[in-house]
């Protein structure tokens, strides 16, 4: 039986790095390449990190159910989500990769995409790597050992209980205050924006 695990994050939230280990780590994970509206970077190619698409194509691709969860509604879905929103912004501007201007709109995309933190199965705050990758490790292995219907080991019920800390309904309170700091950063964000751009 296939899994299929859905990881969503906002730009900047080390969702790739995170992936990547993941992947070096744990067995027979097959990487589904994703779609998005922003630009290429570093020695990134269209069709193997990502689908590179107008952001009109995306928004129809939605309105035709192309990218939605409904299609695979068995899917694990798993949001990461950074520490907070001055976290986010220290990693966005020490990838050195992003403009000002750029900066504040992944920022506030980022404002905007927390907000939908409830439409996932797990949420794994990236605070500390090594941590962070252990947690998402746990929530694939487990998904897969629930799926299976197999006896679970003392060490599987380890693995399983570290990925129920991060099911959205035991993690709604760890996620108020990351949520809280985009809504306090937003204003203020704005009011540095407007007097660097206008």
């Amino acid at each position: 039986m296939t899994t299929v695990y859905i990881i969503s994050a906002p730009s900047g939230s080390g969702k790739s790095t995170l992936v990547d280990v993941l992947r070096k780590q744990v067995e027979g994970l097959k990487f589904s390449i994703s779609y998005t509206t922003r630009p290429p970077r570093g020695s990134e190619q269209n069709g193997r990190e990502y689908f590179f698409v107008p952001r009109a194509e995306f928004e129809g691709m939605i309105r035709q159910n192309e990218l939605i969860k409904q299609k695979i509604p068995d899917a694990a879905s798993i949001f990461v989500l950074p520490p907070n929103r001055e976290q986010l912004e220290w990693r966005l501007r020490n990838r050195g990769l992003d403009s000002e201007q750029v900066i504040r709109r992944r920022l506030d995309t980022a404002r905007r995409e927390i907000e939908n933190y409830d439409k996932y199965d797990y949420i794994l705050v990236n605070d500390r790597l090594e941590e962070s990758v252990d947690r998402l490790k746990a929530i694939v292995l487990s998904e897969r050992l629930r799926r299976s219907g197999c006896t679970m080991s003392p060490e599987d019920q380890a693995k399983l209980a570290i990925a129920e800390q991060c099911r959205l309904n035991n993690i709604r309170d760890r996620v108020q205050p990351i949520l809280d700091s985009f809504r306090d950063g937003q204003g203020q964000g704005q009011k540095q924006a407007a007097g660097e751009f206008l």
